[in-house]
């Protein structure tokens, strides 16, 4: 059985969105029925940051479990929804029952050997080498988190002059990888921060003193 994704962008009316909503579990079969290869379809919902406080959305997912649940037609979906634990407890805020449905599965940060793999791996299928001793910059840099690794690794590809990356070329990009990173997810978090009335207070009182 053969494993395969696909990505797709849709612009779709308020009109269509609540009709794929309504029908969702019966469009999912009718998608499984005209693949020829018996399997199960893997729904990915990542980042739910934005959805994790929709009382829409957790009844909406409930309503999902329950009509497969309860329907004597099977359905193969596995929905896997990607968030932090805050997240999960702010949908079971908006509907407690889905406390029993989630199977709760950790992803831990990757291991030392495993952060190496990746960079050996994705540089290898570019036939760039990386020496030992900057390859143990690069692991102790990604901290075992893939966002980074992807980031470090994509910004000492851009500054790699040679097909043997030194350990000048990776402080170099990783540098640039914290600048990324800093404008992508820190910038936006500590101006939404700084903005909000407790911090306000805060730096009226420091201006006070």
């Amino acid at each position: 059985m053969g494993l395969f994704g696909v990505s797709v962008e849709l612009a779709l009316s308020d009109r269509d969105l609540e009709t794929i909503a309504g029908n969702f579990v019966r469009s999912i079969r009718q998608l499984l029925s005209r693949i020829e290869e018996k399997g199960t379809l893997l729904l990915i919902l990542d980042d739910i940051n934005g959805l994790a406080t929709s009382a829409d959305f957790a009844h909406w997912l409930k309503s999902i479990v329950d009509e497969v649940a309860t329907s004597s037609q099977e359905t193969r979906l596995c929905i896997l929804v990607v968030g932090l634990e805050q997240r999960r407890q702010e949908l079971i805020q908006s509907q407690p029952s889905l406390a029993r449905v989630f199977d709760l599965i950790d992803i831990s940060p990757w291991s030392d050997d495993e952060a190496g793999q990746f960079y050996r791996d994705s540089f290898a299928a570019g036939n760039v080498t990386v020496s030992p001793d900057g390859l143990k910059l690069l692991v102790r840099f990604t901290g075992g988190l893939p966002v980074l690794a992807h980031e470090i690794g994509d910004a000492v590809w851009s500054t790699s002059r040679s097909p043997a990356i030194a350990g000048d070329e990776i402080r170099l990009g990783v540098m640039r990888a914290a600048e990324i990173v800093g404008r992508k997810l820190l910038e936006p978090q500590i101006f939404q921060a700084i903005q909000s009335d407790r911090y306000r207070s805060i730096l009226r009182k420091m201006a006070d003193s």
